[in-house]
């Protein structure tokens, strides 16, 4: 067996939690070649199954399981199909078997039979859920009302929903829960919490259980000489013991994580945590997959619900600014006329920028400052609308006297000229679950990895930077600045 490499705080984001080695006991692996040859095998297979693991290396996988079930399998997989079949072992033994397709070896995560395979439950589950997913309008009633059914369906102690900024710090936006689970609900954790090789796994699997933190993991035995295998799709994967020791700190015994997915992109996690250890079943894995792709697919249809309303919106606001402009003839109507720049998108100071013609409203900087930001402005290399909310930050901070938000928009087509959108600092206190900036102390996972052991409220005051632009608005922001450009070429040319 190749070694992985030792984890140490040099190389902690890429730690390969995909060929952990492997499993977690409420559940056994088999791998085999493509001739069936059986290649790997976990050492609890005796123990859930009695079978001998040393004795399957090097035997072909129809000698334990009957010939027809293995071509029901051969004729349903592909290598986007991971299919779910019970299976009947050479003793008599009946369990569920989900089978996964690797490079050079196909795998099967074996479960006991289980109560918890009423296929009919969990299809009613998921007929209700999707009944009532289909009368939210709104994020926040989506996320707590997937928070409430999946804990009720899964019967874990604290259910959260779990979203991404563009940092990959996660927010807790809603939350269902026993009272002797503390809340969440509020709170920030860092991107360090869900590293980004975590994330990708995330994405490739959208479910991921953990039965037992403290339970046995049982390793792979394996013919000599062979490279770890994925096991990214493995319902029975080990964890990393870095993750385990973090549900420690949390006093969480068993968890499972549901990725959610908005247009195509990573959005956050359905995460549940128990305080007691749990086993699962593979109809509880195929009904949490089914709860990830039918709340994508709701999260998405909410967001370009959203955004088809939002563009009606400033499209039809834009139309009456060209409407102004083209009736007045004048360039000052942006700044005079209803509607103007201001309602177009929300800020407290505008500008238009071009030669000698410099127009402004509200709260701006004064022209030489603002003839500086020009030129700043043009030596960036973002393409035609560069926005910011930490603008000190970027260009220096005796601007954040005026603006902590910048968007602004290049008229096409006209040298040095822009129209541009101010925000004030808003200065905002962040609840961190626990202190994110708070060095660790040397631990057995090496320097500064030991997970975070305090989840008490902890408040930074965020100062420097303003709301955020949201992408409708650099969308419109863009849209403005290209009539604009076609407006004065049309004037120059009278």
């Amino acid at each position: 067996m190749t070694r992985k490499p030792d984890l140490d705080v040099t190389n902690c984001d890429q730690e390969q939690i995909h060929i952990p080695g492997s499993v977690q006991n409420f559940g056994a692996l088999i791998a085999c070649r493509k001739n069936g040859v059986i290649t790997r095998a976990s050492s609890n297979l005796s123990t859930l199954f009695g079978l001998s693991p040393d004795d399957l290396i090097g035997k072909n996988i129809d000698s334990i399981f009957k010939e027809d079930e293995l071509k029901q399998i051969d004729r349903a997989a592909t290598e986007f199909v991971r299919p779910s079949f019970m299976l009947t072992l050479s003793n008599g033994t009946v369990l569920n078997a989900l089978w996964h397709n690797a490079t050079e070896e196909q795998y099967f995560d074996l479960l006991p039979t289980s109560p918890k395979d009423n296929l009919s439950e969990f299809s009613s589950a998921i007929t209700k859920l999707g009944v009532k997913l289909s009368s939210v309008s709104t994020e926040a009633a989506f996320a707590q009302l997937v928070a409430e059914q999946v804990r009720d369906v899964s019967k874990f102690d604290r259910v959260k929903i779990y979203k991404f900024d563009k940092n990959w710090n996660g927010e807790v936006i809603a939350e269902s829960r026993k009272d002797s689970m503390p809340s969440y609900k509020g709170l920030h954790f860092p991107h360090t919490d869900i590293p980004k090789q975590a994330r990708e796994l995330y994405i490739r699997n959208r479910v991921r259980v953990i039965s037992d933190v403290d339970g046995q993991q049982s390793p792979l035995l394996e013919e000599p000489s062979l490279a770890p295998i994925d096991l990214s799709f493995s319902f029975v994967r080990s964890v990393s013991p870095i993750h385990l020791q973090y549900l420690r700190n949390m006093n969480v015994r068993a968890s499972m994580s549901i990725s959610l997915f908005e247009k195509g992109k990573f959005w956050g996690l359905i995460a549940c945590h128990h305080e007691s250890s749990r086993t699962f079943s593979l109809a509880e894995y195929s009904f949490y997959q089914s709860v990830s792709q039918l709340c994508s697919n709701r999260l998405s249809d909410l967001s370009k619900l959203a955004e088809s309303e939002i563009k009606l919106q400033y499209l039809s606001t834009i139309q009456e600014i060209a409407a102004n402009l083209m009736d007045s003839h004048d360039l000052k109507s942006l700044m005079t006329s209803h509607p103007s720049l201001n309602e177009l998108i929300h800020s407290t100071g505008n500008v238009f920028f071009s030669g000698d013609v410099v127009l402004r409203k509200n709260s701006t900087p004064d022209n030489p400052t603002l003839q500086s930001l020009i030129e700043w402005l043009e030596c960036c290399p973002d393409d035609e609308v560069f926005a910011c909310d930490d603008l000190p930050a970027r260009y220096g901070h005796d601007i954040g006297a005026y603006a902590c938000g910048l968007l602004a928009a290049k008229i096409p087509d006209v040298n040095k000229s822009w129209v541009l959108w101010l925000r004030p600092e808003m200065a905002k206190a962040v609840n961190w679950a626990g202190d994110p900036f708070k060095p660790n102390n040397a631990s057995p996972f090496g320097d500064r990895l030991y997970p975070r052991t305090s989840f008490e409220l902890w408040k930074e005051t965020v100062k420097g930077i303003s709301a955020p632009w949201q992408p409708w608005e650099l969308e419109a922001a863009g849209f403005l600045a290209k009539i604009l450009g076609k407006s004065m070429a049309n004037k120059t040319a009278q």
